[in-house]
């Protein structure tokens, strides 16, 4: 079992909260909160001490939600890891252009 962090809007009081709960895995907890009447995005999902890193070390924009997967080392930045996320997505968007003739 881990112990799992995320940031869920309750579908009917409107309101956003963070919930910590230990499951088998990730798929698991969201399905369970889904279940209980919570929205949740999947990047928004993480082992509790990432969810942590990402709250205190970084800004915790979206970029950051999605493309930080683990703590980095200590060769490594956050930073670091969201650009080269996002050089991925790009890559991906101009060769299907590319592939489309645009």
């Amino acid at each position: 079992m881990k112990m799992f962090s995320a940031w869920v809007k309750n579908k009917k009081t409107k309101k956003s909260e963070r919930i910590d709960m230990e499951y088998p895995n990730k798929s698991k907890f969201i399905a369970d909160l889904k279940s209980n009447g919570y929205a949740v995005n999947p990047d928004m999902v993480k082992e509790f001490d990432l969810f942590n890193f990402i709250l205190r070390k970084t800004n915790a924009d979206k970029v950051d939600w999605k493309y930080i997967n683990k703590i980095p080392s200590e060769n490594e930045s956050a930073s670091d890891m969201v650009a080269a996320g996002l050089n991925k997505t790009i890559s991906k968007i101009k060769k299907y252009n590319i592939n489309k003739g645009y």
